[in-house]
């Protein structure tokens, strides 16, 4: 689910050359959505989300509107960029409703934004079944079982009935030992995983980089409930460790890069 300042960024960056007349109101749109949220520099202004949020996600409304009036026109004008530009569009006014979730534990947000990134996936699914994919996804959405009362990414990956790659799932943890990372302001933070992990892990590991498969015959972690973080207000998990994760990468004191 696109964040709108990024997706603003990207939506204005592949539509900057002098569009066709029929298309000029749905780019100025564009471009004036973008001077709203960015600055001359190309700074993300402090009001940008407010203004999506109040104001501006009606001028993406409105451009994916026109779309399907104006198919043959967008696809020529964006070429490649098409596609992407529409389902940026389409989920950035996703994302608005998202927000809109009055549900301080999140779990309707979650639950809602992780149908959206499967949806959103399954569009992009090739027609063929030996396709393969690798991809990169933070923390829980890669949990293969519901987890904090969320159906998550790889869960639905894993176990949805119109999923094409059903039971043939492999989930690799990242895990976090005092490692450090830069935020949006490019500043220095901190970051430790949850100690259910590292504790047990970092008392084994000798190495700044360790992978653990945990998956294997006669493996503690196929017959028990290990590693897994506890849910948030004490929510219990069930099932057993490889039911959520079969590796395991404990990095440790890693800089921020």
């Amino acid at each position: 689910v696109d964040h709108p300042s990024v997706g603003t960024k990207y939506l204005h960056s592949i539509s900057r050359k002098e569009p066709p007349q029929v298309l000029e109101a749905h780019i100025a749109a564009i471009t004036a959505l973008y001077n709203a949220m960015f600055d001359e520099e190309g700074k993300e202004r402090a009001s940008a989300l407010t203004y999506f949020f109040q104001d501006g996600y009606l001028s993406a409304k409105g451009v994916l509107g026109a779309i399907e009036a104006n198919r043959a026109d967008f696809d020529s004008y964006l070429g490649n960029h098409a596609l992407a530009f529409e389902w940026v569009l389409e989920n950035m006014i996703v994302w608005r409703g998202l927000q809109l979730m009055k549900d301080s534990r999140r779990i309707a947000f979650n639950q809602a934004r992780d149908e959206q990134i499967y949806k959103n996936f399954l569009r992009l699914v090739p027609d063929d079944p030996d396709a393969r994919f690798f991809g990169q996804w933070g923390y829980a959405h890669a949990f293969q079982k519901k987890w904090d009362q969320v159906d998550w990414f790889g869960a639905r990956l894993e176990h949805s009935t119109d999923s094409p790659f059903r039971g043939q799932l492999l989930t690799l943890l990242y895990a976090y030992d005092n490692a450090t990372y830069l935020d949006r302001e490019h500043k220095e933070r901190s970051v430790s995983d949850a100690p259910e992990i590292i504790g047990p892990l970092g008392s084994v590991s000798t190495s700044d980089l360790t992978l653990f498969q945990l998956a294997g015959d006669a493996s503690p972690f196929e017959s028990n409930l290990y590693l897994t973080p506890t849910s948030v207000e004490g929510v219990p998990n069930e099932g057993t460790t490889t039911d959520y994760f079969q590796f395991c990468i404990l990095v440790k004191k890693a800089p921020a890069d």
